[in-house]
């Protein structure tokens, strides 16, 4: 007589030990960004699928996650929070107020073609932008591009005399639209290297004596 096959339960997922509820925490997010930036927007992401994405069950994204909008706020944070930091960590080094000015841009550039998906969502009108009565996201990047130009001006580097927060959105406006023409069309003849025309871009929107000026070939 045949013995009846009994199906075997899959085993029961392991309890995380310390530490790993944050480290699954940020594997959803990883998982949320790439999904967001494979799609184009944030329409189809749901916790459901990002939790099959990350392989554990539906139940357990909610013990990190409340709803699908927490979830696209933590990858806008997190998003903001490197492209700050690259930022930052590029125009760290040095004592030319204007190396750095521009060495922030290039990172910004480089940063955003690194990064397509996640930059492009960072700007679109789906991103979520917080809660209104508290500062936005993206303000302490903004706030340092302001304060980088402001020790040029104090430096006698950049000779527009204009507020430096004025002059940063200027700024960042015109790093924006360079990227952006970059990332979607890239078949058209650019007469330079993006870094090349971020940089004239960024000196002559400050007036900026820039470190080529001083130091000629």
């Amino acid at each position: 007589m045949a013995s009846a096959v009994q199906a075997v339960p899959p085993p029961a997922r392991r309890r995380n030990g310390r530490g790993e509820g944050d480290r699954l925490r940020e594997e959803i997010i990883t998982a949320a960004s790439q999904m967001i930036g494979e799609a184009g927007d944030d329409s189809a992401l749901t916790l459901r699928g990002v939790a099959r994405r990350v392989g554990i069950a539906a139940p357990s994204i909610y013990r990190h996650f409340t709803d699908v909008d927490e979830l696209k706020m933590a990858v806008v944070k997190r998003s903001f929070a490197e492209f700050t930091r690259a930022s930052d960590a590029a125009s760290r080094d040095g004592d030319d107020p204007a190396a750095r000015l521009l060495a922030r841009c290039r990172a910004y550039t480089r940063f955003a073609l690194a990064n397509p998906g996640p930059y492009r969502y960072l700007f679109s009108p789906h991103a979520p932008t917080g809660d209104p009565a508290r500062p936005p996201v993206g303000l302490p990047a903004f706030q340092a591009l302001a304060e980088s130009i402001s020790r040029c001006q104090q430096a006698d580097l950049a000779r527009a005399g204009d507020d430096p927060h004025w002059l940063a959105a200027q700024v960042w406006a015109a790093l924006h639209g360079l990227v952006l023409l970059r990332l979607n069309a890239p078949g058209f003849p650019w007469p330079g290297p993006l870094e090349q025309m971020a940089d004239q871009a960024v000196a002559r929107l400050t007036d900026l004596d820039t470190p080529a000026d001083r130091h000629p070939a």
